[in-house]
């Protein structure tokens, strides 16, 4: 939210929410797991991980800010997109199984983990899949718009992109 609150809500009949992290400023990014047990959310800055009813910050690249984020349906896989004052972006995938984690650099303003074997990433014009735990490129593409796209879009499942162009 804008007062920087994470809030995780049912849709089922009874539609109750929960908030399960709070930041220093407006939240914005959140991915979950598919059940919903595993949360993960940034507001620029900083990432955290909410799982098991309680939080804890994500370590990302020293002078950078974590924006946007991804979770693969079980839980296990988290990965950050964390971008430094001078643009460049780095790829942080957390596995919570082994407990640790791996960078790739560059990434993009919107990802999904469609699945346990793959992330996909998108960030302006372009597009790439990589293959999971090791961030290896499997494919990846442009979409023909040049500069000035407004805004970008990955289907939960990683096989389509959307963008809409500002010019």
């Amino acid at each position: 939210t804008e007062a920087g609150v994470a809030r995780r809500w049912s849709t089922g009949p009874t539609a109750d929410g929960q908030d399960t992290m709070r930041f220093d400023r407006p939240v914005v990014g959140v991915a979950m797991s598919r059940d919903g047990t595993t949360i993960v959310a940034s507001d620029g800055q900083r990432a955290s991980l909410w799982s098991d009813g309680s939080a804890q910050p994500l370590v990302v690249p020293e002078g950078t800010g974590a924006e946007a984020v991804a979770v693969s349906p079980s839980g296990r896989f988290l990965a950050v997109c964390a971008i430094g004052s001078d643009l460049n972006a780095t790829l942080v995938l957390y596995d919570r199984v082994s407990g640790g984690s791996r960078s790739s650099s560059g990434c993009g303003h919107r990802l999904v983990v469609p699945s346990e074997q793959e992330i996909v990433v998108s960030s302006w014009e372009s597009w790439s899949r990589l293959s999971l735990p090791d961030l290896a490129p499997v494919e990846a593409g442009r979409v023909g718009y040049p500069i000035n796209n407004f805004e970008e879009s990955i289907a939960a499942s990683g096989d389509h992109v959307g963008y809409a162009s500002s010019g």
